[in-house]
């Protein structure tokens, strides 16, 4: 992980916590969040065990189902990107 993920990872990582997905997070219950910033959450995916980015609006609820398999470093490079 590099400085900068490190860095913002420390500022933006919470306490895991279960948020509802209505389209494939129904069956086990939601996926695990792991951090917030501003209008994005970052979130494990436990079906496709990988980090996804899903826009947030201030409800704990992942609105952007993905599939992507990163590891949490390839996932804070890809949100450092869009902020």
């Amino acid at each position: 992980m590099s400085l900068s993920e490190k860095e913002l990872w420390e500022v933006i990582s919470i306490n895991p916590e279960k948020w509802k997905e209505d389209e494939y997070g129904y069956d086990i219950e939601g996926f695990w969040v792991v951090a917030i910033y501003q209008e994005y959450s970052i979130w494990y995916n436990d079906i496709e065990e990988g980090f996804n980015i899903s826009e947030y609006n201030g409800v704990d609820k992942v609105l952007n189902y993905a599939s992507e398999q990163d590891e949490l470093q390839w996932t804070l490079g890809k949100l450092i990107k869009l902020i």
